[in-house]
């Protein structure tokens, strides 16, 4: 499995990193100063670990921030070792709805575990090449300032680990692409002593269309009551690794073994069926598939403690065989 292979390469080059992960956690709060619950680790402490066992990279080199953003990525993935593979229907209905206005980065914060990988089957990242994109790794991050989120992806293109950081706040994905490239130019420009000039604006609107449809599938994990399936084991679900005492110690282990979530099965089934049945005539209003969207909502008492809450609406059957059964399952769940 490629991640698989990604995480065994990483543990060569970074020979301290569990060693330094486990230091760094047990010690979270007291020793080391505290950060976000959402987060595995903040960016210092990817800094820190990556500056233990570099022997190549200058720190002042770009390279190195991006050897940091691709260390963070998979050493986050070694305590889940989860691996999303969404049915085929869905992840097609996923990636061709668009995500409008602000992100809704409240909801990305309750990722099911630290980092999850996310298969793309037949996928490609096209940034002037069209790499094949096998699939990518979707983590949490706090930045240098206490409490401010960061969505980082590790795309997994042929021959590429490509990172992207998104900063989450009240903005667009545009928005959020040319605040990440301001950054981006800060910090490059305290090493080089001058300005490092930024991308041509179109190639933000490039990145943004090839993020967009890979932003509708974390999004869909965070969503409320996604469809997440583990075959071997059926009543788990996914969760985040805890410390463990030991003799030794509070240590942290990872997983026995990858585990392959399928994500999506119940209502691929419903949109094969949809889409089967929707030359079907009907009194009325003749059948048709409605666009699939997202759906946001505020849930709790006005003057109280609220949640902001986040559904993927997929394509729905109007008039039609798909829709009566649906309302019929949700008239017997009301019951």
């Amino acid at each position: 499995m490629r991640p698989l292979s990604y995480l065994h390469t990483l543990g060569k080059l970074y020979p301290n990193a569990w060693q330094c992960v486990e230091f760094l956690i047990a010690n979270r709060g007291v020793r080391v100063p505290d950060w976000p619950e959402w987060s595995f680790l903040p960016v210092g402490g990817w800094l820190a670990i990556a500056s233990i066992d570099n022997i190549i990279l200058p720190k002042d080199d770009p390279a190195f921030d991006l050897a940091v953003a691709r260390l963070a990525a998979v050493a986050t993935w070694r305590y889940c070792q989860g691996v999303y593979r969404f049915d085929d229907e869905v992840r097609a209905a996923l990636v061709s709805t668009e995500i409008t206005g602000d992100i809704p980065g409240e909801v990305l914060l309750r990722l099911p575990e630290y980092c999850v990988y996310v298969e793309t089957p037949g996928s490609e990242w096209f940034e002037g090449k069209g790499l094949p994109l096998y699939g990518f790794w979707a983590h949490l991050t706090c930045s240098e300032k206490p409490g401010e989120p960061y969505l980082n992806l590790l795309l997994d293109c042929e021959g590429l680990l490509r990172p992207i950081g998104l900063p989450i706040g009240n903005w667009s994905l545009l928005e959020a692409v040319k605040l990440n490239e301001k950054m981006a130019e800060t910090h490059f420009s305290k090493y080089f002593g001058h300005q490092v000039g930024l991308p041509d604006p179109a190639y933000k609107y490039d990145i943004v269309d090839g993020i967009q449809p890979l932003l509708s599938l974390p999004l869909y994990l965070c969503s409320d009551e996604p469809e997440i399936e583990n075959d071997r084991e059926p009543k788990m679900s996914p969760k985040r690794p805890e410390l463990t005492k030991t003799k030794k110690g509070w240590r942290l282990f990872p997983p026995d073994r990858c585990r392959v979530w399928h994500v999506g099965r119940a209502t691929g089934e419903t949109l094969r069926r949809a889409s089967a049945s929707g030359q079907r005539e009907s009194k009325g209003v003749r059948p048709h598939l409605r666009r699939p969207h997202w759906h946001g909502f505020w849930t709790g008492q006005l003057n109280g403690e609220r949640r902001f809450g986040y559904k993927w609406l997929p394509t729905i059957m109007v008039r039609g065989r798909i829709n009566e059964e649906a309302n019929g399952r949700q008239r017997n769940k009301d019951d």
